[in-house]
This record gives structure tokens, sequence and C-alpha cells, in this order.
């Protein structure tokens, strides 16, 4: 994971294959900017030429890992909290609670960053 800084803006960026290989979103304290990975009550598309479904499931995996309370701007429309999405959405809640998938600990999200975005 990288970062990127704007003046006194800090932000980290999580590549978030999936919608495109190139995808990522930008974290910081207790929000998020997602690209496409999904929208409210529904996930992005993953049928473009560079898109995967398994890149998809893995990187909505890692966002899962992420605090409820996180508000999320999403690429499309409004936003929401990771809570919201894990609840309501269930393209979301069906894709992070899937077993077809053995998790990769190049996928697993570094606890360390989920204690810095929980305070």
């Amino acid at each position: 994971m990288g970062s990127v800084k704007i003046g006194e803006l800090a932000l980290k960026v999580m590549h978030t294959l999936g919608h495109t290989r190139g995808s990522i979103s930008l974290l910081m304290k207790k929000r998020a900017f997602f690209d496409d990975m999904f929208f409210e009550g529904s996930i992005g598309r993953t049928d473009f030429p560079e898109g995967s479904e398994t890149g998809m499931m893995l990187s909505l995996r890692k966002l899962a890992s992420l605090p409820d309370a996180f508000v999320v701007y999403l690429g499309h429309g409004s936003r929401t909290t990771i809570g919201r999405e894990k609840g309501n959405n269930r393209s979301y809640s069906g894709n992070i609670h899937n077993t077809s998938l053995n998790r990769s600990s190049s996928f697993d999200m570094n606890n360390s960053l989920v204690r810095q975005f929980s305070q």
C-alpha cells in the first residue's frame, strides 16, 4: 500500500483490483474514496477486459476489514458506510463471506492499518 500527500491531507492508496486491474481506493482517518468497487446496494462490474471476479472478491474482503462506521464516498452516487453495505448489500456481503477462495496473505488487510483507521 502506498500513500500520497496533498497539502496537509495524507491518503493511503490501496490497490483494489476487480473492476479493473488498476482500480484503487483512497483511505484517510475514517473515510474512504472508492472507484467503482461498490455502489450503494450493489458492487461494480467485472466484465471489462481487465476486470476480475476473483480480484473483486478479494478486494471486497480487504475493504470489509475496515471499521463499520467508515464513511465511503462512491464513484457514482452518494455516500454510505462499510457497516451499512455489510448489512444491506447482498452482493457485497455475499462476496465477503464466500468461502470458495482461500484468503491469500497478499490480499489480507494489515492489522496495524485497521487499527490506524479505527482511531
